[in-house]
């Protein structure tokens, strides 16, 4: 079967699982968000950093068994590109949001279009770098 034939490892059914895991990623980070602050009493940034971790090892999880598998070999390679890519995101993310008022882009729609692109470029390097096997000649 090749990955253009519809089957559970095809384009296709890799971006639907995306979408979910990145949906269930957001419900994770925003719920715990609430249940921590507004029901726990916990400090709001506190709440806020272990609500996005807790949402991150979830993302990573679920996404690395969706492109990669079960294979345990390369966990610690898919982890660190993982990484990576979450440090690269940040950065983009943070410089686009606080770039954004000075040339009259309202922040919240300037975070939308970050979380919009992010989403595509993420997908593609999920599936070609960080959830990869390393190449033979790289080994």
């Amino acid at each position: 079967m090749t990955s253009d034939e519809p089957g559970p490892h095809s384009p296709r059914a890799l971006l639907v699982r995306y979408l979910l895991i990145g949906g269930g990623s957001v419900l994770i980070d925003v719920g715990l968000l609430y249940v921590l602050h507004s029901i726990a009493g916990v400090q709001l940034s506190l709440a806020t950093a272990i609500a996005f971790l807790v949402s991150l090892v979830f993302n990573f999880v679920c996404n690395r068994l969706t492109m990669a598998g079960s294979e345990t070999k390369q966990l610690l390679r898919h982890a660190y590109r993982y990484a990576l890519l979450v440090v690269a995101n940040l950065v983009v993310t943070v410089a686009v949001v606080t770039a954004a008022p000075r040339v009259g882009v309202p922040y919240l729609i300037a975070k939308l279009a970050v979380v919009a692109a992010s989403t595509c470029w993420n997908f593609v390097l999920y599936r070609r770098w960080v959830f990869t096997a390393p190449s033979p000649t790289a080994a």
